[in-house]
């Protein structure tokens, strides 16, 4: 078993050498995005009304359902999707989100108190915008190329308000993951390998 001082010190050499973070990539045109939402949506609804006329016809003597009518509408759509694909391509960023140090997290998360309207926020326990955007301030990144870019508070604040829904809250649930529920995760799993083995030696 190794001493205290040993996985300090493992510990120490690894986050320098492997720092963890998450990337996200986003798209800075909110409109493109939410008009690819709208039409993902409605294709799925063209396919699930299409299987679900095939799958009526199954077992039956009937003639094998005519799709033609959805399948031209739902490749009529599929085809505006592509093109918004085409579209959106130019206007993606990818966003760098490095975890925070432990004691670096609850002074943050201390200065970011949740709001008590917000379901959200009442659920991790802090305001889940300010906190975000505090985050991306001191150890978030833009990548452009091979470079990672650092941005002030009022410039993450302007490209934050860019974004559609969605693809901040890909950035919240990035910052939430890499702090707090990895670690959870983690620590369930050794947890969990440790009890088993300990279990398994005592047989």
């Amino acid at each position: 078993m190794s001493s205290i001082d040993e996985k300090i010190a493992r510990a120490q050499a690894a986050q320098s050498a492997r720092p963890i973070f998450k990337d996200v990539t986003v798209s800075l045109d909110s409109q493109l995005a939410d008009e690819r939402a709208a039409l993902l949506q409605q294709l799925g609804v063209l396919n699930q009304e299409r299987q679900a006329l095939v799958d009526a016809a199954k077992g039956t003597l009937t003639l094998a359902p005519d799709t033609a009518a959805m399948d031209k509408e739902a490749n009529a759509v599929a085809a505006k999707i592509k093109k918004i694909d085409r579209l959106e391509q130019d206007s993606l960023v990818t966003i760098r989100v490095y975890r925070l140090k432990g004691d670096q997290w609850i002074d943050t998360v201390a200065g970011h108190p949740a709001r008590g309207n917000s379901a959200i926020d009442r659920g991790v326990g802090y305001n889940v915008n300010t906190l975000t955007v505090a985050v991306l301030v001191t150890h978030g990144r833009i990548i452009d190329g091979d470079k990672e870019v650092t941005r002030t508070l009022d410039e993450w604040a302007v490209l934050t308000g860019l974004l559609a829904g969605g693809d901040f809250v890909r950035i919240v649930n990035a910052v939430f993951e890499i702090n707090v529920l990895d670690a959870q995760k983690r620590t369930e799993s050794l947890k969990n390998s440790f009890e088993a083995a300990t279990a398994s030696a005592k047989k």
